[in-house]
Order: structure tokens, then C-alpha cells, then sequence
């Protein structure tokens, strides 16, 4: 077997990992787990690991670790694949944000274990963890909201947006686009939770006079367009 088939078998591999790990989650990118204190979201090989806001407390922490490199799965060393570090950890849905971290931790400790026992020369990956104001954070209660105005529609989150004009193209030989989106998170927010008590608030609204829409509501936006060359 060649090295070349080795590197084929070992993306297979991945793929099929990454996709079981997307449909035991709910089919969502690629995993969210929530609990009613903590977040984590796995994308391919990052964990993002969120404290939510609860009653009375105004700081929370987020924290991030890439815990393996594509070059280590692609040689096979399929120990540190998301799936199998989360099979171990076995986070569960009344984990606090402490406990999260403490199982994943020990779970990534097993995994660099075996990985170093087949010969891997790095060593288990530390945390990037800050200190944020509650507001910075998703709730948990915060889903993404669909709004459709008269020849417009968009997506609006917790903490932004964007939305194109209809004329927009996006050709990949010459893109022409223009619109608009949330000029802070504070702007977002505030979008976020008209369109989340009423859906249909920009339903009568054309893209024409969004812009007017949006200032009458305190919504203060940035000018989206692209670059002519």
C-alpha cells in the first residue's frame, strides 16, 4: 500500500468520523451540546466552550482549543478525531462549563497518551480562555430567526446580521453585491430581539427602504459592496 492510499484511507476515515459525529448531534455543524450552564460546539477538530448567562451574573467565560492538527489524522492517527475524544469524555446534557472542560480535558490527556505511545511529537493542546461580558454570549433560549421582507429575506442572530439587495450577484468570475449589516453586536442584538417577538416585522418592507427601517429603529448598520477592480 502506498502512501498515497494510506492518505486516502485516512480521509475516508475522517470523513465518516465527522459525520457520525453530525448526525448524533442533531445534524447541526458539526455538534452542539447544551446544557443549561454550558455550551460546547465541535467543529471538525475545535472545541468552543461557552458559559451561559444565568440570573446575577455578569461574567462568563469562553474558551477554545484546536486539539489536533489535520496532518496527525491524515497519518492516522485517528485517536485524536472529535468523535472519539467526545465518546470518551462523555459529556453529558447536565454538565457545568467546570465539568465540561475537566472530562474533555482528561479525555484529550487518554488520547495524547496514544498518541505520543505511535509516535506523535505534540503535546496536548491548552485552552485559550477569556473573561466576557454576559452579553457577548449566545443564550442558549437565542435561535437564528428567518425574516423575509417583500423581495429580501436574512437571517438574524444573537449577535449579527446581513443582508444583500436583490440585484446582487454573485458570479464568481465578476461578484457585484450590495447591503448591509449590524454596525456592532449592540446593533445586532437589538434587531435580533424585534424580529425574535415578530417574525414578520419587515414583511410589508422592500429592500429600498430597509435602510430607513433600520435607523427609525435605532439599528445602526455598515454599508456592504463589493470591490471593483
Amino acid at each position: 500500500m502506498t502512501v498515497m492510499d494510506k492518505h486516502k484511507i485516512a480521509s475516508a476515515l475522517i470523513k465518516i468520523a465527522r459525520t457520525v459525529l453530525k448526525t448524533a448531534w442533531g445534524n447541526k455543524p458539526e455538534g452542539i451540546l447544551t446544557t443549561p450552564w454550558a455550551r460546547l460546539t465541535v467543529h471538525r477538530e475545535n472545541f468552543y466552550l461557552d458559559e451561559l448567562p444565568v440570573k446575577g451574573k455578569t461574567k462568563l467565560r469562553k474558551a477554545y482549543n484546536n486539539f489536533a492538527w489535520e496532518g496527525d489524522l491524515q497519518h492516522g492517527h485517528n485517536e485524536l478525531l472529535a468523535a472519539n475524544i467526545l465518546q470518551d469524555a462523555k459529556v453529558s446534557n447536565s454538565d457545568t462549563y467546570d465539568a465540561i472542560k475537566e472530562k474533555l480535558d482528561a479525555a484529550l490527556a487518554k488520547a495524547y497518551a496514544e498518541y505520543k505511545q505511535k509516535g506523535g511529537t505534540s503535546d496536548v493542546p491548552k485552552w485559550h480562555e477569556e473573561t466576557v461580558h454576559f452579553l457577548q454570549v449566545t443564550p442558549a433560549d437565542a435561535k437564528p430567526v428567518k425574516v423575509v421582507g417583500k423581495d429580501f429575506t436574512l437571517t438574524a442572530y444573537w449577535d449579527k446580521f446581513k443582508v444583500y439587495s436583490p440585484d446582487s450577484d454573485f458570479q464568481q468570475a465578476d461578484p457585484y453585491y450590495s447591503g448591509y449589516t449590524n454596525k456592532s453586536p449592540t446593533a445586532a442584538r437589538k434587531f435580533y430581539r424585534i424580529v425574535k417577538q415578530n417574525p414578520d416585522a419587515l414583511k410589508s418592507i422592500g429592500y429600498g427602504g430597509l435602510d430607513n427601517w433600520l435607523a427609525k429603529n435605532g439599528i445602526a448598520i455598515e454599508h456592504l459592496h463589493s470591490v471593483w477592480h
